[in-house]
């Protein structure tokens, strides 16, 4: 067996990651590359796993076996591991957006829920959940703190120059529903850890009133019209995606991807979406954490998760003393999420909780050892039986270091990658820091550095391929360019359209690469032959996988007006206000349309929307309101005119039912040239009551405005 003072000396350093794991979660964010809330709290969790694979890989090697505490819910917490890797690897040519995302995030709680409880001590429940609860408080205190001027934002802003919100919208955990989530947890844990004992300590009676005041703090933010109030999308519509994902096989089985929950919102979101204030919000995850998985890992994913769920709830009532208040916290968790998305916050908070829960029950649960040539089951009180003399031969310490040797330097090939990764995320914060100052070496240079770090990742492709091109234009912009400057503004044209296609190639199934490509051949319409037709190409994609969205079917008409091609753009337009009535964008660039198309009545029904739609006091309204009144006179002469048509079709109509009494009566038939000549000039309008142009009046400087979604 293992030596005491290797095996302690494991164990304290697994009990220091632990617990600095809990703290950092919570609080701990460095502002040092793009999103760094929760770019922080990603790899922080990820540094974590591969600290613990390599102690445990350590302690593998000293003791010759591979060791596993196998609880009732052990193998279904193996299983969702193993779904969520078949989600994020089998889903997508290129699985480094699952791997850094979600799928990474589920993996990782299942390798630390069953590595882990070997590697610490079986008595440190109820440490972990005073662990929560002081970290916790700290969030209170500092949540408190924000609101009167003197929170992290403020620290934050001052130290690196940032510009963060002093309000609870921001939060070191990401949200101030997370963080609600974080303190309702601990005030759970201190009130049942005190039941049990039956007394409450010191501490924890000072730490309950500061919960709940920071509970308090919370709520009050998050109530309607607060400053942090938090937009989830609705269960009807995240119903609706999960029975549409369902249609195919492949995704219902292991879903879209760990990650790419994106994707499916934006292919199967149903139109009522656009009536809600979250109309344009690509949302990453759904309702509940079960429709979010069986969207994103299928059957499979969500099964396995609720059988791990399950497992653990069936078990609870068997739970010793000294980890029944943390079994507590466990199924509160899993409830938890039938109500509300996971997040990474309480995720990795689980992984911990599940990793001490099986520690502390070592005793009731059994280990199961896999030795080079044997597999040995052993009951929680017993201990392995001495190695035979056949276990020391020259094959089975080969076996036994190649074994650990192997996972070690997959662990240090890891690091490197996942060190890499991080830091393409730290020059992606550096050139958005060079946009800031204007910039645009230092924005183009530092998105290159984080392209040639990570090149999977499709969005920092996106984003490089837009600094391309917003380079080359203010570069050609220059009244006295250099044929030098001029080979570079063809190089950076050349390289935004590569790096956004490369971006359409890495995920295929994400809007806005599509978007993107197509706002970068739109401003090369003119100066690139086909960029016309390449543009119309990549919005109607980016439409079909978002066939809802109103924004994408408004620039893609955008760029059929600009051709002149009226009608193809009044189709668009009238599609785009059918999928979102409320959408003044539309509504007026259908007006301006329909007006170049002569089509003054239908202008001024559209005119008169977007007046209805916009704020009477801005100047939108001033303008819209002056083109209606220079359109409406023409809708009345062409009203007049259609008027007049009309009495004459009527006209024209009756003159039949003469003819056919004429027919039935041949004897009364009475031969009248002239009758025929005045019906035929009743029938043609005078020439003089037509418009010779009917866009004379119109101003020409009336045009569409596009609308593309954030990237």
């Amino acid at each position: 067996m293992m030596p005491m003072k290797h095996a302690s000396a494991l164990q304290s350093l697994m009990t220091i990651f632990s617990f600095a794991m809990m703290c950092s979660i919570i609080l701990f964010v460095l502002p040092i590359t793009d999103n760094f809330v929760s770019t922080t709290k990603l790899y922080t969790f990820f540094f974590f796993i591969l600290a613990t694979v390599t102690l445990y890989t350590l302690r593998s090697i000293k003791i010759k076996a591979v060791e596993i505490i196998t609880g009732p819910f052990t193998l279904p917490l193996v299983l969702f591991g193993l779904a969520a890797a078949a989600s994020t690897f089998f889903t997508t040519t290129y699985p480094q957006e699952n791997i850094l995302g979600a799928g990474g995030v589920y993996i990782g709680l299942a390798a630390i829920g069953v590595l882990g409880p070997s590697l610490i001590k079986k008595n440190l429940s109820e440490a972990l959940i005073t662990c929560l609860a002081i970290t916790s408080s700290i969030l209170s205190v500092l949540a408190t703190l924000q609101l009167l001027g003197f929170g992290p934002s403020q620290a934050l802003n001052a130290l690196f120059g940032l510009s963060l919100p002093s309000s609870l919208v921001f939060s070191l955990t990401g949200s101030a529903l997370i963080s609600l989530e974080v303190i309702m947890l601990s005030i759970l844990g201190v009130i049942s850890l005190s039941f049990f004992r039956k007394k409450i300590s010191t501490l924890h009676l000072v730490l309950l009133p500061i919960l709940l005041v920071g509970a308090g703090v919370h709520i009050w933010s998050l109530l309607p019209g607060k400053p942090a109030e938090v937009i989830l999308p609705s269960f009807s519509t995240s119903w609706s995606i999960a029975l549409d994902s369902l249609r195919s096989p492949r995704t219902a089985v292991i879903g879209v991807g760990s990650s790419l929950y994106t994707n499916a919102y934006t292919q199967y979101k149903p139109v009522t979406v656009n009536t809600s204030p979250a109309w344009n919000i690509p949302f990453g995850f759904a309702a509940n954490t079960p429709l979010t998985l069986i969207v994103s890992m299928g059957v499979l994913g969500v099964t396995t998760y609720l059988l791990f769920a399950g497992s653990f709830l069936m078990q609870l009532g068997d739970s010793g003393s000294s980890s029944k208040a943390l079994g507590l916290l466990i199924a509160t968790v899993f409830i938890s999420q039938v109500f509300l998305p996971s997040n990474i916050v309480l995720l990795v908070i689980l992984a911990l909780m599940i990793m001490l829960y099986t520690a502390a029950e070592k005793d009731r649960f059994r280990r199961l050892q896999l030795h080079p040539f044997s597999v040995k089951l052993l009951d929680g009180d017993q201990h392995a039986t001495k190695t035979t003399q056949s276990s020391k031969s020259t094959l089975r310490r080969a076996l036994s270091l190649s074994a650990g040797v192997i996972p070690l330097l997959l662990v240090a090939w890891l690091i490197y990658q996942t060190g890499r990764a991080y830091a393409a995320h730290f020059y992606m914060n550096e050139s958005a820091k060079a946009a800031q100052n204007d910039d645009g070496v230092g924005l183009y240079t530092n998105q290159q550095k984080a392209v040639e770090l990570n090149p999977y990742l499709d969005y920092m492709r996106r984003e490089y391929a837009a600094s391309n091109i917003l380079v080359a234009a203010a570069l050609s912009s220059n009244k006295d360019i250099t044929q030098a400057e001029q080979e570079q503004v063809n190089t950076l044209i050349t390289q935004a359209v590569r790096e956004a296609r490369s971006a359409t190639i890495l995920d295929p199934s994400d809007t806005q690469n599509w978007t993107v490509l197509a706002q970068i051949y739109a401003n090369l319409i003119g100066s690139i032959e086909g960029a016309d037709q390449f543009a119309v190409q990549s919005y109607i994609t980016a439409i079909e996988t978002d066939p809802t969205n109103p924004a994408l079917r408004n620039n893609l008409a955008t760029i059929f007006f600009n051709a002149e091609e009226y009608a193809q753009a009044a189709q668009l337009f009238a599609q785009a206000t059918d999928l979102k009535p409320d959408y003044p964008q539309a509504q007026y660039n259908l007006a301006i349309s329909l007006a170049n198309l002569g089509d003054y009545q239908n202008a001024v029904i559209a005119y008169q929307r977007t007046l209805a739609l916009i704020d009477p006091a801005s100047a939108e309204y001033a303008q819209v309101q002056q083109e209606l009144g220079e359109v409406q006179p023409l809708a009345e002469q062409q009203a007049a005119a259609q008027n007049q048509e009309q009495a004459a079709d009527e006209s024209t109509v009756e003159q039949p039912s003469l003819l056919n009494e004429a027919l039935q009566n041949p004897e009364d038939a009475v031969s009248d040239p002239a009758t025929t000549e005045e019906i035929d000039a009743q029938a043609t309008p005078n020439a003089s009551d037509k418009e010779t142009d009917p866009t004379q009046d119109l101003e020409t400087t009336s045009s569409p405005s596009p609308e593309a979604p954030a990237t």
